[in-house]
């Protein structure tokens, strides 16, 4: 009720189309929309700036319990509705790792048609486009480090043409990543030992195992390699490096060691539990410092 109340008030104080990136409607593909829960209302406009400004106008409030940090994510300060749960997240353009190029906002909108489960006017992905983008979020971080976002992709897929999916992986250059990703969950859901492609980043899900913080870092980095070709890949995987190494916006390089040398201490901790404690150490950070 929460999130389609929230919805409803997205719709009237945005101009132009809005799109839902996955919640609702990627519920709707399991045998019960409860056994996939969402607390958020992801969704792509055409200028996200504005819309968050008609957003505030129109008495949603920035949700100031949640760091706000510099590393490239594609949406702007989650924005709350006061009574309601759930929060907005609105987007310039999907979650995509960060060594490839995001598609632009305008085709995905272009393509989107018809009631999302959302409703009230919101959009939904082509078949096709909601399967890629998926695909990429499963990629953006931890890649490949759950198992609910796998089986989003694999189900997303059951309901789209091949033809156009493998025509959208290749026009965004997602075509090895989708193969390495169906390799994978045919290891899991299909029990194909004998696909070997990605096998370490799948070990914590054929376990049924949270990754430690460290393994989710070593996976990010060695990401480039399953979706780029030398030397892309190589040049992909320096540059995640080089930025974990470099301090943050308004961060200095005192700063930056200090956190770094406290955070270590925690790499042997599931990858949950140690973005809680890196997220509680930008709240304590004093602006600009």
């Amino acid at each position: 009720m929460g999130l389609a109340a929230m919805a409803s008030y997205v719709r009237h104080a945005v101009d132009g189309p809005v799109v839902l990136l996955k919640g609702a409607d990627v519920a709707a593909l399991y045998p019960r929309p409860e056994l996939r829960p969402s607390g958020d209302l992801d969704v792509l406009v055409a200028d996200a700036a504005q819309a968050y400004r008609a957003l505030l106008r129109s008495g949603f409030r920035e949700d100031e319990a949640t760091p706000q940090t510099p590393t490239a994510h594609h949406h702007l300060a989650p924005l709350l509705w006061p009574g309601l749960a759930g929060r907005v997240e609105l987007h310039s353009a999907p979650n995509w790792p960060l060594w490839l190029a995001p598609p632009p906002a305008s085709e995905i909108i272009e393509a989107a048609s018809g009631r999302s489960q959302a409703g009230d006017g919101i959009l939904a992905l082509s078949p096709a486009h909601r399967t890629a983008v998926l695909v990429a979020h499963l990629w953006r971080e931890n890649p490949l480090g759950r198992l609910g976002q796998l089986l989003d992709v694999i189900l997303s897929a059951s309901h789209a043409d091949p033809d156009a999916i493998a025509e959208t992986m290749r026009r965004w250059r997602l075509e090895r990543l989708w193969a390495t990703t169906l390799a994978v969950a045919s290891q899991i859901f299909a029990d194909r030992s004998e696909q070997r492609r990605a096998r370490f980043l799948s070990r914590p899900l054929r376990a049924l195992h949270e990754r430690s913080a460290l393994e989710a870092k070593v996976a990010e980095a060695v990401a480039p390699f399953y979706g780029l070709r030398p030397p892309h890949s190589i040049v992909a995987s320096g540059a995640t490096v080089t930025r974990w190494l470099r301090p943050d916006q308004n961060e200095t390089w005192r700063d930056k060691m200090r956190r770094t040398l406290k955070m270590t201490k925690q790499l042997a901790s599931p990858v949950s539990i140690f973005v809680r404690r890196w997220e509680d150490e930008h709240r304590r950070r004093p602006p600009g410092g």
